[in-house]
């Protein structure tokens, strides 16, 4: 505004229609009452005349008025009401005329005027509190001086260089850069930065010398980087380790090829390809944060630990100690009130990335979470990282769950959480073992809205159905869309995905009604056996013996042989899984498949080794039986191992008897390994197989009305 176009007469400065007597000197300028007239006051004169008198004492204002040298306080509220009444300031001198207006010499004078009624005490070197005023620190002219050298010092090591943020090309960047050897950190962490902005726009191939150069510069920036980290300040540190580590991010599935074609390879090639590249940057990088790690604020300890969880390192800080260690122990011995939600959700984020446990961390977190923070206010993203870092480093919080789970389905609707949001809060909550059925309610209705899945990726399909199946929720809705979108994007399902899809759908009790959903995926998943494990193989083979769905394209001679590559892998549950599997293909559907002898047999002990769970009706049936004179055979081992609660013979037929548990229900829906067990008691040892639920057994009351309800079972058998 000091330059503005209007004006007003000079001479007007030396004019007031008051005496000096009456005037406040913290509210005159030059004789003039900027509160009665601010039309005839420049800005620039409020403007010096305030500063001048902020360099005073914090609690006490000391002016000398132009008359009587008496002495006047002011508060903060006054001085900004001077500021205020500047910025109302209507007409301006005009600054050719004014020979008295003289802004630096009037900061001057009136600061060196001022100065001296300044105690002694307050202009010593050191940071000092007055009883009403806040903290302050008084440096000295020898420090300032000091200060004023290094400033120049750095802006000496870059000078010449342009500004950052004008250049457009990566390519361009780097050379200048290479070009500026001794760059000020400041410049490095820009360019850091730059550069993993300018990736996204750079997707277009490269001259043969133009690839050259910019390999050499970019390894020349890399090992200064390495070299001058240790003597950047926290701010610059933790902004070119994030930077550094977005830029890995971007360029990780890029091919590591020596002959790059594209800035994306190239970068890949320089930081990624050679692993003791980036091993040996952020070990400098953790060793310079070592030193300032006390002096991080919540978004330093937040970028140095995303940096490092993207970056996919934990480097070592000492024997025994990592950076992520430090991370935390400063974040525990912090006041948690001045964290933002985002910094919360990265911090919890990267130690569950890493897998780095520090219970400390998650409790505080939490605690801090519960009682000073409203997570109804957080975003959808940081709530669904809380929730998905804490059930992946296994740390089953009750409160903050519950918290979060209240806050979710508060909102009215759940439009603005992405497909990958919603997936995740509800594989966390299903992981946690944490039943909120008030939310998956609320976030199926929100899928069963959204007229197509089409944003729903496939880890986010696969861990929809899944989530559902271990909190046992049913919700056929849900799962028949999810069938329908996965049909459509089968050829995106890697081996993790399409095995917990198949899975949840078998394990849910609704294959037999998905039939298409398997015989759609058999060809993908033939595609992805080499890159199955152990447990991907052995939940496929047993959801598609439940769905009852063959298909030879999936179940060949070479599905067999990658069995016998991994015999020794496989565990108790997974073998059980095989062998029911092998029961299906020989004995249901007569194939050729078969398992040798010795994996059979394998898998026959492990079968026959499982516990049989009893259910808590199991005491009153027995009784009931024996009352109705059947005499029965308690815990019955079958010729293929099944194991029977009971068995009974009626009219010269034997009658298999299985008192079914709440856990082998969803909502009076049998889960599939209940039905799998009856279809092959009943097709592979040929008896009859008779389920006693237990939502029709407590509703019985007396022995009469259990004994009438068995007689009318095995009467109809």
């Amino acid at each position: 505004n000091c330059f503005s176009n209007q004006y007003c007469h000079t001479s007007s400065l030396q004019q007031t229609s008051e005496p000096n007597d009456h005037l406040d000197p913290l509210f005159c300028v030059r004789g003039v009452n900027i509160m009665a007239q601010p039309g005839r006051v420049h800005p620039m004169q409020v403007v010096n005349h305030v500063s001048a008198r902020s360099m005073m004492s914090t609690t006490t204002v000391v002016s000398r008025s132009n008359k009587n040298n008496q002495l006047y306080h002011s508060s903060n509220a006054e001085r900004f009401h001077l500021t205020q009444m500047a910025k109302k300031t209507t007409t301006y001198p005009r600054l050719s005329d004014a020979e008295s207006f003289r802004p630096k010499q009037m900061t001057k004078q009136i600061t060196t005027r001022s100065t001296r009624t300044i105690p002694p005490a307050t202009s010593s070197n050191q940071l000092t509190r007055n009883e009403d005023g806040p903290r302050r620190l008084r440096d000295s002219s020898k420090s300032a001086n000091q200060h004023r050298k290094q400033r120049q010092n750095s802006h000496q090591s870059s000078r010449g260089f342009p500004e950052v943020k004008n250049f457009r090309q990566i390519d361009q960047l780097v050379q200048a850069a290479f070009d500026h050897p001794n760059l000020s950190p400041g410049n490095m962490a820009a360019i850091w930065y730059r550069i993993s902005h300018l990736l996204a726009a750079h997707s277009g191939e490269l001259k043969e010398h133009q690839r050259q150069s910019l390999s050499h510069e970019l390894g020349v920036l890399v090992t200064r980087t390495q070299n001058r980290i240790s003597n950047y300040n926290p701010r610059h540190l933790c902004k070119t380790a994030w930077s550094i580590a977005n830029i890995i991010k971007v360029v990780r599935n890029y091919q590591n090829s020596s002959e790059a074609l594209t800035h994306h390879q190239i970068l890949h090639n320089v930081l990624i390809r050679d692993k003791s590249t980036k091993k040996n940057l952020f070990q400098a990088i953790a060793s310079a944060a070592v030193v300032h790690v006390s002096r991080f604020d919540s978004r330093g300890h937040t970028s140095m630990a995303y940096a490092c969880a993207v970056a996919e390192v934990c480097p070592k800080t000492a024997p025994g100690s990592t950076l992520f260690g430090c991370i935390a122990d400063a974040v525990v011995s912090q006041d948690l009130r001045l964290f933002k939600c985002e910094d919360f959700s990265n911090i919890a984020w990267a130690f569950a990335v890493r897998k780095v446990s520090h219970p400390r961390l998650f409790e505080k977190i939490a605690d801090e979470l519960i009682a000073c923070h409203h997570l109804g206010s957080f975003g959808p993203q940081c709530l669904s990282n809380i929730v998905w870092a804490y059930a992946t480093a296994n740390v089953s919080h009750r409160g903050l769950f519950g918290r979060a789970a209240d806050a979710i389905v508060a909102y009215r609707h759940l439009r603005l959480f992405r497909s990958q949001d919603l997936s995740n809060i509800l594989w966390a909550f299903a992981t946690a073992k944490v039943k909120r059925p008030r939310l998956f309610e609320k976030v199926a209705d929100e899928i069963v809205s959204r007229r197509e899945l089409e944003l729903f990726d496939s880890q986010s399909l696969s861990r929809v159905v899944w989530a559902f199946t271990i909190a046992r929720v049913p919700n056929q809705i849900v799962f028949e869309k999810v069938a329908d979108a996965a049909i459509m994007q089968k050829n995106a399902f890697c081996a993790e995905g399409v095995a917990n899809l198949l899975w949840a759908f078998s394990s849910s009790g609704l294959a037999q009604s998905q039939t298409l959903l398997f015989e759609s995926m058999a060809p993908r998943v033939a595609d992805l056996l080499y890159h199955c494990n152990n447990q991907h193989l052995a939940s496929i083979a047993w959801s598609y013996a439940v769905a009852n769905v063959d298909s030879p394209i999936l179940f060949s001679s070479t599905f067999t042989e990658i069995l016998l590559d991994k015999f020794d892998a496989f565990n108790c549950a997974q073998l059980c899984k095989i062998y029911q599997w092998h029961l299906w293909q020989k004995e249901e559907l007569s194939s050729s498949l078969s398992l040798p002898l010795a994996f059979e047999k394998l898998c026959y002990d492990a079968f026959v080794s499982k516990r049989l769970h009893v259910s808590i009706y199991h005491k009153d049936v027995m009784s009931a039986l024996n009352a109705l004179g059947l005499d029965p055979k308690e815990e019955v081992l079958t010729r293929k191992g099944f194991r029977l609660d009971a068995s009974v013979n009626v009219g010269g037929n034997d009658i298999g008897i299985k008192v079914d548990g709440s856990h082998l229900f969803i909502d009076q829906t049998p889960v599939g390994r209940a039905t799998l067990k009856r279809r092959q008691v009943e097709n592979v040892e040929e008896i009859r197989f008779e389920c006693i639920p237990h939502f029709e057994w407590r509703k019985l009351r007396g022995d009469c009305e259990q004994q009438d309800y068995l007689r009318d079972l095995l009467g109809r058998v």
